[in-house]
């Protein structure tokens, strides 16, 4: 029988799944990854990018720069972030 630290670092999906009895419905993943700790109610752009990101919730994948606030000057933001990307 595994412990808990050795079934959880298989990830949450995986976790839920070998548990079964309904935890899966309580497993924050998006496409089998956790959720990672970055606001993205806050980072628009980011929520999408969390949605649709081939490799799920990650923010290396996504431009969210918050400290650029509503800046839309062109010299200090380039243009897909511009456009929400």
């Amino acid at each position: 029988m595994l412990g808990i630290g050795a079934l959880l670092a298989e990830g949450v999906a995986r976790a839920a799944k070998k548990i079964g009895k309904g935890s899966e419905r309580f497993a924050m993943h998006v496409k089998g990854q956790e959720l990672p700790m970055h606001e993205p109610r806050f980072k628009r752009a980011l929520a999408i990018a969390y949605a649709v990101s081939p490799t799920g919730a990650d923010h290396c994948h996504a431009l969210h720069d918050s400290g650029l606030g509503n800046a839309t000057d062109e010299g200090l933001m380039s243009s897909a972030v511009l456009r929400g990307m």
